[in-house]
């Protein structure tokens, strides 16, 4: 791929992020004629160029120097081959695992820092597309070419659920920031958000059929796209604000709004979209398009605010664009992502580029060597435990165990209620406001199993919701009051105007 071989030791510097960067295999060269040959003479066969290798290589963020060349596990001399050949295939886990997808082999294969070689490879249930790593680090969602949806969790490897979530194939999914929702995207050009924890419980076999069915539809729906959705991306706001981003091969890149169900912004692109990078603040979002250009928009506007971008169908002319191909013929932008607190963003290309930018002056600060086959994946990584496993190798702070390709079996499932759920995002949440909550019953203790933590959690929100209609019913009255005061001021302000009227022509008669 043009790199040299990295040392086993990480080259690493204090506080240092880590670039992950994979690229797909290059195409082998086709058969040719012989120079000067006539269309009846014999063709004279050139040997196929041997196919080269995929790459998977870490580099640091400071100066961007190769720190580390992953090999593959997978025998057969066919190297990486058969890793990260798709967008969204490649992902960290608790800042430790660096996490892979086969697509043609349907399997994971599992790198940690200090070793080259994969330190765990098991097989999926069927051959995904890509994958999502909850922020939490507790669950990894897979999107399928048939559809469906699978929830593994990390610590413990146990496969929590799977359902049919779209038509056609997924392309990409995204945790929201507080991995309350799971958003996913499909080639059927639907946009869907899914509850976390309802889907989660979906699968547990002690809660009634009728209601599982009924936590498997999404919370959302968006179906605005007219071609397939190529990325999907999440702002970094609480569940209660948070906007989706989405871009599409119909030019256009949309802005949602998951509480108020609704889309905020279409923007018209020259270009097919292919990947989507978001500022860590929201300030501007950069797309990657198909003709070889990345585009910038601005989505704040110093003097006028966010009003400017909602509900609006704006248009991004090639003023906006920054060029990534070169004299010849623009590659398509296969991924981009933005970094260093929104200064620079680096961006990947079918022709194998990598290109470190500049947010504000668009200019390029480096360029990694380039790979032999397309860039597919671009991670960038922080690694808070890089300096101790550096001291000592010993050290894993992060459990990921191998993801399983079938469900839990029944004797499994009765003991479903002592898995990592007690040490989960989604437990952490609810025990604290269970034990905040005045209402609670002191004497039943926090919920041990899975269903009873479901129905809890639906009678606190129908508890919330009543205490909410109650104060809505109080403001309404408040407000009614208000609009009888209004009218009964109106009505004396009237009734003063014609006596003032009156008067002025009593006056004027008189005079």
């Amino acid at each position: 791929s043009g790199m040299k071989q990295a040392s086993n030791e990480l080259t690493l510097g204090e506080d240092e992020d880590v670039l992950l960067v994979s690229s797909a295999p290059a195409a082998s060269a086709p058969v040719q004629s012989a120079p000067g040959a006539g269309s009846g003479s014999q063709q004279r066969r050139v040997p196929e160029k041997k196919k080269s290798a995929g790459t998977l290589a870490a580099y640091g963020t400071a100066n961007y120097t190769l720190a580390r060349a992953f090999k593959s596990g997978g025998g057969g001399g066919d190297g990486f081959s058969l890793v990260c050949e798709q967008p969204h295939s490649l992902a960290v886990v608790g800042g430790e695992h660096v996490v892979a997808l086969r697509y043609a082999k349907a399997s994971f294969a599992v790198w940690s820092w200090t070793k080259s070689h994969p330190v765990m490879q098991f097989g999926a249930p069927e051959r995904l597309r890509c994958i999502a790593v909850a922020n939490s680090s507790f669950f990894l969602a897979g999107g399928a070419d048939s559809g469906c949806v699978h929830v593994w969790d990390i610590t413990t490897g146990t496969l929590l659920a799977t359902w049919e979530a779209h038509f056609k194939r997924v392309t990409c999914a995204t945790f929201t920031a507080d991995d309350a929702f799971l958003v996913t995207a499909a080639e059927d050009s639907i946009i869907n958000v899914w509850d976390v924890a309802s889907m989660i419980a979906s699968g547990d076999t002690s809660i009634p059929s009728e209601k599982r069915r009924l936590w498997r539809k999404p919370l959302r729906t968006w179906s605005q796209h007219s071609l397939p959705i190529t990325q999907v991306v999440c702002g970094f706001s609480a569940a209660a604000g948070t906007r989706v981003f989405s871009v599409s091969l119909d030019h256009t890149l949309k802005i949602w709004d998951i509480p108020a169900d609704c889309l905020v912004a279409s923007v018209v692109f020259p270009a097919p979209l292919s990947c989507l990078a978001l500022d860590p603040v929201e300030r501007f979002v950069v797309a990657g398009a198909r003709d070889g250009k990345l585009y910038r928009l601005d989505l704040v506007d110093t003097t006028a605010g966010l009003s400017d971008v909602e509900a609006a169908q704006l248009g991004v002319g090639e003023e906006q664009a920054y060029s990534v191909a070169g004299a010849g013929a623009a590659r398509p932008v296969t991924c981009v992502t933005v970094t260093d607190a929104g200064r620079r963003f680096i961006s990947g290309a079918a022709d194998g580029t990598v290109i470190v930018w500049d947010t504000l002056s668009r200019v390029p600060l480096a360029t990694l060597p380039k790979a032999k086959g397309a860039v597919t994946n671009i991670v960038v990584s922080r690694t808070p435990h890089l300096q101790s496993l550096k001291v000592d190798k010993s050290c894993t702070g992060f459990p990921m165990q191998p993801l399983r390709r079938l469900h839990l079996s029944k004797d499994e499932e009765a003991h479903r209620s002592t898995w990592a759920y007690q040490t989960g995002p989604l437990w952490q949440q609810l025990e604290a406001v269970w034990t905040n909550d005045g209402e609670a019953d002191e004497c039943r203790g926090p919920p041990t199993q899975l269903s009873e933590l479901m129905a809890w959690q639906e009678d606190l929100a129908l508890g919330h919701f009543k205490k909410e209609l109650v104060a809505t019913t109080e403001r309404d009255a408040e407000l009614q009051q208000l609009r009888e005061r209004v009218a009964h001021l109106e009505q004396r302000e009237e009734r003063w105007k014609q006596v003032s009227n009156q008067l002025y022509g009593s006056f004027k008669d008189k005079t």
